[in-house]
C-alpha cells in the first residue's frame, strides 16, 4: 500500500541520517602522465601539433610531444586533476562530515604511495587540495628558528614577515613508499613472481579471444598502415598504443581518428587490461588479497577501538591497483565490455570501463547508533551495491562485507611462492602501530 511504501522510505531515510562516517580508505590512480614509450615508438597522424617555438615543445620531440626524460612522468594536467580531487575530499570529509581536523593532524591521516614519481607527485598534489595553503602551522620569531650556521641578513629579511612555518602556510605531509618489488599491498602484480604466469594463462585461455582478435583486425591494420614505425603486432600492442594516445590527448594534442577507430582503441585498452589483471578467478583472488586483508584489518581495528585517532588512509597508486581491488568484486566484466563495444554504447553505471587518470575508490566505514557498522564503496562518485543488501543507500552490513572479502582471499605467499619475512610484509601494520 501507499502508507507501507511511505513508512519504508521514512525508515530508510532515518537509517541514512543516523549513520556517520567513522573511517575512510581512499585508493586513486595517479593523474594524467606522459606516455611511457620513447620517441619514434609510435606516431599517430595528427590534425594539429604544438608550435615548435612554444615553451611547451622546447625540450620535446616534435612528433611525439615528449622528451625521453619525461616518459611516464606526471603532467601539469595530472597535478591539477589530483589537486581538484583533494579539494573534493576536503569538502566531503573535513567540511561536511568533519571526520578530519581542519588542520593536519598526523595521528588522523596515513598516506601511502607506490615508489614511482607520478604516484608520489599525485599524492602531493592531492594533499595540497586536502590541506591547502594557509592551513600550515604559524610561527613566532625566535633565535632557535634558524639552522646552526650563519644566515645572511638578506635571507633573514626575506622571511621576516612570514608568520607561518613555511611560506603561504604550506603544510607538508609525509608520504610512505616501499620498493615495488616487495610492495604486496599496492603493487601485488610486481611483488608476486608468478603474476606473469597467471596473467598469460588468463589472457590466452579466454575462449572468445580469437573472435575479438578477428573483430579488431581491421582496426589494427589501419593503425599499422598509418604508423609503419610503431610496434603493432597484436592486441597487447594496440592497448599500449591506445594508452599513449590517450596520454597525448590529455596534454592537448589532437589526432586523426575516426569515431570507430577511437572506440576500438579504447576497447582494446579495456579488454586486454581486464584479461591481464582480472580475467581468471585465481588471478583476481591473488591480486586482491593484500588490499582486502588490509581493509579488514583497518576496519576491524577501528571497530574494536572507535576512539582511535587514525581516520583516513590514502593509497596513491595505479589503474592496475584499482583493477586488483575491484576485480574480485565483479566491477570490471569482460563479457559486458564486449557486448557494449558491439552495440556501440557506454554504460558506466552497470559496466564500468577501466580506471582513467585520477579515478578514485573510496571505502567508508559507517556506524549507526554506536553499534551497527556498514561499509559503502564509492567509485568515481557513484556508490556501488557490492553486497546487494537491498538498502537505498547501498551500504553493506559489516559482517556481510568482511565475509565476502574473506571468501575471496587466498594465501598470497603460498600462491606466489614467497616467504613471510617481515621485510616483505603484506601490509603496513608496523607503520600504523605508531598511530594506535
Amino acid at each position: 500500500s501507499t502508507w507501507a511504501l511511505l513508512l519504508a522510505i521514512l525508515i530508510a531515510a532515518t537509517h541514512i541520517s543516523q549513520a556517520k562516517v567513522a573511517m575512510v580508505v581512499e585508493l586513486f590512480r595517479h593523474g594524467a602522465r606522459n606516455p611511457k614509450n620513447g620517441p619514434d615508438a609510435e606516431k599517430v597522424e595528427k590534425v594539429s601539433k604544438k608550435e615548435k617555438g612554444s615553451k611547451e615543445s622546447k625540450s620535446k620531440n616534435v612528433e611525439t610531444g615528449d622528451s625521453s626524460d619525461d616518459l611516464g612522468e606526471l603532467t601539469k594536467i595530472g597535478m591539477r586533476q589530483q589537486y581538484l580531487l583533494g579539494k573534493y575530499m576536503r569538502n566531503r570529509y573535513i567540511i561536511q562530515e568533519k571526520l578530519l581536523s581542519e588542520k593536519y593532524n598526523n595521528e588522523e591521516l596515513l598516506v601511502l604511495a607506490t615508489d614511482v614519481n607520478r604516484t608520489i607527485m599525485s599524492a602531493q598534489s592531492h594533499l595540497l587540495g586536502l590541506y591547502p595553503l594557509g592551513t600550515g602551522p604559524e610561527i613566532s620569531e625566535g633565535g632557535l628558528i634558524v639552522p646552526p650556521f650563519k644566515i645572511s641578513e638578506q635571507v633573514k629579511r626575506s622571511v621576516a614577515n612570514i608568520k607561518t612555518a613555511l611560506p603561504d602556510g604550506y603544510q607538508p605531509i609525509p608520504i610512505i613508499c616501499m620498493d615495488r618489488e616487495v610492495d604486496r599491498l599496492l603493487s601485488p602484480y610486481k611483488a608476486c613472481p608468478k603474476f606473469d604466469e597467471f596473467s598469460k594463462k588468463s589472457y590466452e585461455s579466454y575462449p572468445k579471444l580469437a573472435d575479438v582478435e578477428k573483430q579488431l583486425k581491421p582496426f589494427l591494420e589501419d593503425l599499422r598502415e598509418k604508423n609503419p614505425t610503431a610496434k603493432l603486432k597484436n592486441l597487447k600492442d594496440m592497448r599500449k598504443f591506445a594508452s599513449d594516445t590517450m596520454c597525448r590527448e590529455m596534454d592537448g594534442e589532437t589526432f586523426e581518428l575516426t569515431p570507430e577507430l577511437r572506440r576500438a582503441m579504447r576497447f582494446s585498452f579495456d579488454f586486454v587490461g581486464i584479461l591481464k589483471y582480472a580475467g581468471s578467478d585465481e588471478l583476481r583472488r591473488m591480486l586482491g588479497t593484500p588490499m582486502m586483508n588490509e581493509l579488514i584489518r583497518l576496519f576491524d581495528s577501528k571497530k574494536a577501538q572507535p576512539d582511535s585517532k587514525l581516520k583516513m588512509v590514502i593509497w596513491s597508486a595505479h589503474d592496475t591497483t584499482i583493477i586488483s581491488l575491484l576485480g574480485p568484486l565483479g566491477v570490471f566484466d569482460v563479457e559486458c565490455t564486449i557486448k557494449n563495444f558491439k552495440e556501440g554504447k557506454v554504460d558506466e553505471a552497470n559496466c564500468p570501463m577501466l580506471p582513467d587518470f585520477a579515478a578514485n575508490v573510496v571505502l567508508e566505514l559507517h556506524v549507526e547508533g554506536n553499534k551497527e557498522y556498514f561499509v559503502k564503496l564509492i567509485y568515481n562518485g557513484n556508490a556501488l551495491d557490492i553486497c546487494k543488501a537491498g538498502r537505498a543507500d547501498k551500504m553493506c552490513p559489516y559482517e556481510t562485507f568482511t565475509k565476502m572479502l574473506k571468501d575471496l582471499t587466498v594465501n598470497f605467499e603460498q600462491v606466489c611462492g614467497l616467504d613471510s619475512h617481515p621485510s616483505l610484509r603484506t601490509n603496513i601494520k608496523e607503520v600504523q602501530i605508531k598511530k594506535d
